[in-house]
């Protein structure tokens, strides 16, 4: 992580993240040296995220509003939506997150 001076924190995603529960740690309440994915956007905005990392972020994304989503229409916390997702990308043959992002976004076409 750079910070440039009084300016937003420019970070890389943690390519170690493989879980639906990694990520979900990571948004909400940040990894190892890093703050939360929801801190960085409520403080920077867009700013933060490094232009090659914009398509992972939206990749991921898609992940963590699918957790919201669930959560949301079966009247879950997060974590038991995140356990839920988590549990179909394991029966899904251990989809990688870009993977199961694909499949979401699929699913919401149709």
């Amino acid at each position: 992580m750079t910070v440039a001076q009084q300016g937003p924190p420019q970070i890389r995603f943690p390519r170690t993240l493989r879980t639906v529960g990694d990520l979900y740690r990571l948004w909400r309440h940040g990894f190892a040296m890093m703050p939360s994915i929801d801190e960085l956007e409520k403080r920077w905005g867009s700013r933060w995220r490094l232009r090659d990392e914009r398509q992972l972020f939206s990749m991921r994304k898609v992940v963590i509003d699918e957790v919201v989503r669930l959560a949301c229409a079966r009247g879950w916390p997060e974590e038991d939506a995140v356990h839920e997702l988590e549990k179909r990308r394991a029966e899904g043959g251990n989809l990688s997150l870009n993977a199961l992002a694909k499949q979401l976004k699929a699913a919401q076409k149709s």
